[in-house]
């Protein structure tokens, strides 16, 4: 497995990641299916991949289990997300509360990366930052030692997407990244490298 540093986290990611939205499993209840779908994911963390991009609603509302399930006495180094969204959390405290809720379903105490989900425009960018807003319950989550870096995933524009990364308060990144848009998102690319943001 090759590794690569994530900007200036200090963390070496596997360069191929493992998302858990797309298991085949019917409910919480699926205790085949949660078990099924454990056995994969321990199976890639014991190959080498460390980087495990979940969030509370994928895969039927069942990943958090799942990753419950295969972290059990599991030993390699793993790194694990959590996320918050705009649209769903709204505030700080549901934000912070969202944080602290995913890691008590997948039975952990920190996770290494936060998620601010989906912000698809620069106006819901400003949304978020405001007081009250979102990003500051993630770093309160920090400040508590609940999640160690902040970043956010998106799909919004080149242009809005390079603002966000130029106001320097995220460690990460989270895009589309493709044989058919890599020309359009290149200017993304060169934009994080420059402020040393972590790219996935």
């Amino acid at each position: 497995m090759q590794y690569k540093e994530f900007g200036k986290t200090g963390i070496r990611l596997s360069a191929l990641g493992f998302g858990t939205n797309r298991f085949n499993v019917k409910d919480i209840n699926d205790d085949e299916g949660i078990l099924n779908a454990a056995n994969i994911v321990r199976q890639a963390i014991c190959s080498g991949i460390n980087y495990i991009d979940i969030a509370h609603s994928y895969s039927n509302y069942t990943a958090e289990a799942i990753l419950k399930t295969a972290l059990l006495n599991l030993k390699n180094e793993y790194h694990i997300t959590t996320k918050i969204s705009y649209e769903k959390d709204k505030t700080s405290d549901g934000a912070f509360h969202r944080i602290e809720n995913s890691l008590k379903n997948i039975g952990i105490s920190k996770a290494a990366f936060c998620y601010i989900w989906s912000v698809n425009s620069y106006y819901e960018y400003e949304q978020i930052m405001k007081k009250g807003g979102i990003y500051e319950g993630a770093v309160r989550a920090r400040s508590l030692g609940l999640i160690d870096h902040i970043c956010f995933s998106t799909h919004a524009s080149v242009e809005d997407i390079i603002k966000i990364i130029n106001d320097d308060v995220f460690e990460g990144i989270l895009i589309s990244y493709n044989v058919q848009n890599h020309k359009l998102m290149a200017p993304v690319l060169e934009s994080a490298y420059k402020k040393s943001i972590g790219v996935a």
